[in-house]
């Protein structure tokens, strides 16, 4: 009787997990040119974060970061990217070098599912590639 009782009973509404979308995190940079865990070449519009923390095909915008404060896709893992840590791809070893390391902001824009579609890699790099350009000609 008491079986059939729960049978009855209406489902519980399911809440999925929820989940931060600002976070702040300590940036550093890299400048290697390569294929990224995600299987796409290392370019401007590309991090490198822990994926228990931010999965591939995350998309950040990223903010303090000075003239690189852009939006970036997920597309690298790294053994020294542990926890809330993101390394940002520089167009150079000077520009890395002068970034450093700081603390900066990051707003989820998108959850990944653990992949990089090219259409998005591509559409992340253009808006980034335009965002930084724009920046390196103010100064």
């Amino acid at each position: 009787m008491l079986m059939a009782s729960a049978l009855l009973l209406p489902a519980r509404p399911h809440h999925p997990h929820h989940r931060y979308t600002r976070y702040r995190v300590q940036a550093t940079a890299f400048c290697q040119r390569g294929v990224t865990k995600a299987g796409t070449i290392s370019h401007t519009g590309t991090v490198a974060a822990d994926p228990a923390i931010f999965p591939l095909g995350t998309v950040l915008r990223v903010r303090g970061a000075g003239r690189f404060d852009a939006t970036y896709i997920v597309a690298d893992t790294g053994s020294k990217i542990d926890g809330r840590h993101i390394d940002i791809f520089m167009p150079s070893t000077v520009a890395a070098r002068r970034f450093g390391k700081r603390m900066v902001w990051v707003q989820v824009v998108k959850w990944g599912s653990g992949d990089v579609s090219d259409r998005a890699d591509h559409a992340v790099h253009r808006a980034a590639v335009g965002r930084i350009g724009a920046a390196d000609r103010a100064h």
